[in-house]
């Protein structure tokens, strides 16, 4: 299987002021990267890396799968325009990001 790749970079605004680092990988998903998903979240980068071993929070389990896993990728950035090219980030699908608004 190959590698998933950022090809494409962008900054992308949700909500209203709180603007995001997002990424079209290789294989044509979008998502945010780990420090633009804490940014939409409000929340602290280090706080949300945390979660993946305390996932789901006790607060949380009520309102989402408890058999749904935490679901990151690490990803190589090629995108011309990122500020992160070259390095190996972490990144959150929409389908994350989505449960974690909800919860």
């Amino acid at each position: 299987m190959e590698e998933l790749k950022a090809v494409h970079y962008g900054e992308i605004e949700l909500i209203p002021g709180v603007k995001s680092d997002g990424y079209i990988l290789s294989d044509g998903s979008e998502c945010l990267s780990e420090r633009g998903t804490a940014h939409l979240l409000g929340m602290n980068q280090m706080a949300l890396n945390r979660l993946k071993t305390n996932w789901p929070l006790k607060t949380l389990k009520p309102f989402i799968d408890n058999d749904l896993p935490m679901k990151t990728n690490s990803v190589k950035v090629i995108a011309e325009n990122s500020p992160h090219k070259g390095v190996n980030i972490i990144v959150y699908d929409t389908e994350m990001i989505e449960i974690f608004i909800f919860a």
